[in-house]
């Protein structure tokens, strides 16, 4: 590579273009933003059309998901890319224009299946992220619980709202990098919301990172109404019966454990929400598939929820608290399939 080449980074595919050869193994790169930085080469890759139909992420547009539907070639700047790309907002028909493929990263392949039958035949097809359809939505509700490390204040004010706005959560198969496949089966979370029908599973939210100086953390645990959601735990056990899947079978069936549920755009309104706990952890190791040790500390219970005049509530309510204070002193499912 060469001083003035337009590159992509291997790990978020972002744009850049080498200003300078630092040595034989790294370059300065520029940045869309203008920011330089420096990087190995072998962690860059020659600018490349980005396909009709793939996600992207635009930083500049507050990190709003694209959807790209053409492309032309530009009158690029130094720094930018060959080539304009129409896209709309991943959310449906609205927001549609032109932008150069430098201000976008994050490119993934994406199918938009119409029915349950296309969205099986993109799982088999090895796609790597896959609208999941409106016929996979449960039409009533269930009692579900998260984990989220945000005060309990902010929680029964904001509710829980997926990172992005999109059409549906997006089901995930595999990821390859350098040639590998690694298994996912499970939902892009940026996507949607994300909870459990087992508290023991979701009071591991957030999750511990590698670099963690401790292992022992906090984290508070709701209870809610959940309608509408999507059983992911379902695809899982579809995606485990799977002949072509036989080496990832236990790795999927670990996933089980966590009888995950995924709500879409409209998440969890706050006046849906029972209670919120505190809940202290000790982590076996940073990896977070080893899992953890539960002490509840206690509850708070939520003052503007819609149930508080129905007179069944308070027993109700009782019974999904002691659900909760039944993890106390117990350990996580270890998710080491």
């Amino acid at each position: 590579m060469n001083v003035n080449d337009k590159v992509r980074f291997k790990n978020d595919d972002e744009f850049g273009v080498i200003v300078k050869q630092e040595d034989v193994h790294r370059c300065t790169v520029r940045l869309s933003s203008g920011k330089q930085v420096k990087e190995f080469y072998t962690e860059l890759v020659p600018d490349f059309p980005i396909p009709t139909g793939s996600w992207c992420i635009a930083p500049t547009y507050n990190n709003m998901a694209f959807l790209i539907m053409g492309k032309r070639r530009a009158a690029p700047s130094q720094y930018e890319c060959e080539y304009d790309y129409h896209y709309q907002l991943d959310t449906g028909p609205g927001l549609s224009a032109w932008i150069n493929g430098a201000y976008l990263k994050e490119i993934k392949q994406i199918a938009r299946p119409a029915s349950v039958g296309e969205f099986q035949a993109a799982l088999e097809s090895r796609i790597p992220l896959t609208y999941i359809p409106q016929g996979f939505q449960n039409k009533g509700f269930t009692i579900a619980f998260r984990g989220d490390d945000r005060s309990v204040d902010r929680i029964f004010r904001e509710g829980f709202t997926p990172r992005r706005e999109h059409v549906s959560p997006v089901f995930r198969t595999l990821k390859t990098e350098n040639g590998e496949s690694y298994p996912q089966f499970d939902i892009e979370t940026s996507t949607g919301v994300c909870v459990s029908r087992n508290p023991a599973a979701a009071a591991m939210f957030p999750l511990i990172k590698r670099e963690a100086k401790r292992t022992r953390d906090e984290t508070n645990l709701y209870a809610f109404f959940a309608y509408q959601p999507f059983h992911t735990m379902e695809l899982q056990e579809a995606e485990a019966t799977r002949g072509a899947n036989a080496r990832y079978r236990g790795y999927i069936e670990s996933l089980l454990q966590g009888e995950e549920l995924v709500l879409g755009k409209e998440g969890v309104p706050p006046e849906t929400i029972l209670v919120g706990f505190e809940v202290h952890r000790e982590w076996d190791s940073t990896d977070w598939t080893a899992g953890c040790r539960y002490e509840v500390i206690g509850g708070r219970r939520n003052p503007q929820t819609f149930y508080n005049d129905d007179p069944n509530y308070d027993a109700f309510r009782r019974t999904i608290e002691s659900k909760i204070w039944d993890i106390h002193r117990t350990h996580s499912p270890r998710f080491t399939g």
